[in-house]
């Protein structure tokens, strides 16, 4: 994934009956880009109505998918993609996408925010 929309990144089209075997692997990186929280990513679109009936291996609604390093995103099967990022959402279709990218934090940092607050807790009881 190189950027917010589909000439940045790989989107496979589908225009009708699509089936994917139940031990296909989703794999995915980012390539030096740093995507926004509220970015979607619509990787594989339908043209007819039929749902996935068998999703990628291990990989139910709402799985959290790594990208490499410290991102993460969320995988949904129903999301809506209308032909532009504009007008398409991640509810209400039967298409692939991954939404709600995040850098998730490291283990050094969750442990100085939890010394932090805990420091802070033993001043306001001094007082």
């Amino acid at each position: 994934i190189g950027g917010p929309t589909p000439d940045l990144y790989d989107q496979v089209r589908a225009s009708t009956g699509l089936s994917i075997a139940g031990n296909v692997t989703l794999s995915l990186s980012l390539a030096g880009y740093a995507p926004f929280s509220q970015e979607v990513f619509y990787l594989l679109t339908h043209e007819d109505a039929l749902a996935l009936t068998v999703p990628f291996s291990g990989l139910p609604e709402g799985a959290i998918v790594s990208l490499g390093g410290v991102w993460t995103g969320k995988l949904t099967y129903r999301a809506n993609w209308t032909g532009s990022q504009a007008g398409s959402s991640v509810t209400g279709g039967n298409d692939v996408a991954l939404y709600n990218v995040v850098p998730e934090p490291g283990t050094g940092a969750a442990l100085l925010c939890g010394i932090s607050l805990l420091g802070l807790t033993r001043r306001f009881r001094r007082r």
